[in-house]
């Protein structure tokens, strides 16, 4: 009888033993235990949302609102630069130095001259206050040109100075009915080395007259 019993338990104990053998996780042994999960309080474990390796950094190239943004940045800042530009040329204009015509003294008498004292001419071919000095012509005879406003110096009649607009935001002076010039080889205040050059440019006198020295 009692050899009996033992062949009986015998196989209940290889049962168990299959079984986990008192295991109340039911998982056998730890190590074939799932690994625990960190959960946040979404509830979404927190190794779910580690970035992928491949993953691009901050946007670049993958259309997100970062690279949007830095390509915005981009766009903007040409624009900036070229609202600088604009800026800056306009603040040279605003800033740049008033020229002066005024009367000095000459071995002609008294004469027309700009801020510095350098001579200024009158072109007979010029008709009605506009200029016929072609661009030969203005190469040795410069026209008295400003992006500002001409002003009126010591002894000038300020009803007789005007400026001729041209192109590019500049002007010529003119005075009473002359274009004003010089001539390059005036080297500097006080020559008249342009005066009666083929018989066709003259200083300008203070009531607007060209200066003839001729009998």
């Amino acid at each position: 009888m009692r050899a009996r019993i033992t062949l009986l338990v015998a196989p209940l104990v290889l049962v168990l033993a299959a079984c986990g053998g008192g295991d109340p996780s039911g998982y056998g042994s730890a190590a074939s235990a799932p690994p625990p999960v960190s959960a946040d309080s979404s509830g979404v474990g927190a190794w779910s949302r580690a970035p992928s390796a491949s993953a691009p950094a901050n946007g670049a190239g993958d259309g997100s609102a970062d690279g949007r943004e830095d390509a915005g940045n981009t766009s903007a800042g040409t624009s900036g630069g070229a609202s600088d530009r604009d800026s800056g040329i306009a603040r040279s204009r605003r800033t740049a130095p008033r020229i002066a015509v005024q009367v000095v003294e000459s071995d002609l008498g008294r004469i027309l001259a700009d801020s510095s004292g350098r001579t200024l001419y009158a072109f007979t071919k010029d008709k009605d206050g506009a200029s016929n000095c072609d661009a030969d012509c203005v190469a040795e005879w410069p026209a008295l040109i400003s992006p500002g406003e001409v002003t009126a110096g010591k002894g000038v009649d300020k009803s007789l100075l005007r400026q001729d607009r041209q192109g590019g935001g500049i002007s010529q002076a003119v005075y009473g009915e002359w274009p004003l010039y010089y001539y390059v080889g005036d080297a500097g205040p006080g020559e008249t080395n342009g005066q009666g050059l083929d018989d066709e440019w003259f200083a300008v006198a203070p009531d607007g007259k060209l200066v003839r020295t001729d009998g």
